[in-house]
């Protein structure tokens, strides 16, 4: 999105977010693409993504921390990086080492460097796997109510979420293809935080630059 204000804003609660991880000295970097589908994900490396039109659904500054939080969480624990490589060992390398032995080395250098780059995409693409998604969302809540957030933030993100029928809202097919169901989720996450989080349920934060953005974003598509 072209508005450096709302990059700003949204870099500031995400590394606000890695500074309460392990990992606070990658190279993070966060963003609102210009995108009205609704999605999220990351990159390895510490790259995280939210598109506008997930960015509008937010209610408060909670849901933006849990939904960002959650993404962190897969860089934390590497989950695309091993889900890369897991479809190489299994798959396209077994093909692009054929290839290599049938073609002279410097030839075969170029395949390796298209396929490899064809896999990364379709990790996008495909999504990662229901655990992968879980162990995200619990982590996710963790590092948000050490920021000082609602920690329930994220389960509201995916109440909204869940009441989206994807049939009907050409916006959330990806996001629907690519994650496990949200209700799905909320059963589990739910049933964690019970009885730990509880006591971090913080007073409402300040959302009055998130409702500033979303209303410029608004009043752009008008």
């Amino acid at each position: 999105v072209d508005d450096k204000e709302l990059q700003i804003y949204v870099n500031q609660v995400g590394m606000w977010l890695v500074n309460q991880t392990e990992r606070p000295n990658l190279p993070w970097r966060f963003g609102v693409l210009d995108e009205d589908t609704i999605n999220a994900f990351a990159a390895p490396g510490g790259y995280v993504f939210i598109s506008k039109g997930l960015f509008m659904l937010f209610r408060n500054e909670s849901e933006l921390a849990g939904v960002l939080a959650h993404e962190i969480g897969h860089v934390l624990v590497q989950h695309h990086l091993e889900d890369i490589k897991e479809r190489a060992r299994n798959g396209i390398m077994k093909d692009v080492a054929a290839e290599l032995i049938s073609q002279e080395l410097g030839a075969g250098w170029g395949t390796l460097v298209k396929e490899l780059t064809n896999l990364g995409v379709d990790v996008w693409e495909s999504g990662l796997n229901r655990d992968d998604e879980f162990e995200a969302d619990q982590v996710g809540v963790v590092i948000a109510a050490r920021a000082g957030y609602d920690p329930y933030g994220l389960l509201g993100v995916l109440d909204t979420l869940n009441r989206i029928n994807p049939s009907n809202s050409e916006s959330y097919k990806q996001m629907h293809a690519t994650h496990p169901e949200p209700n799905a989720r909320i059963l589990l996450l739910d049933s964690q935080m019970a009885e730990t989080m509880g006591s971090y349920i913080t007073s409402p934060v300040n959302s009055a630059k998130l409702y500033q953005f979303q209303n410029q974003l608004e009043n752009k598509k008008g």
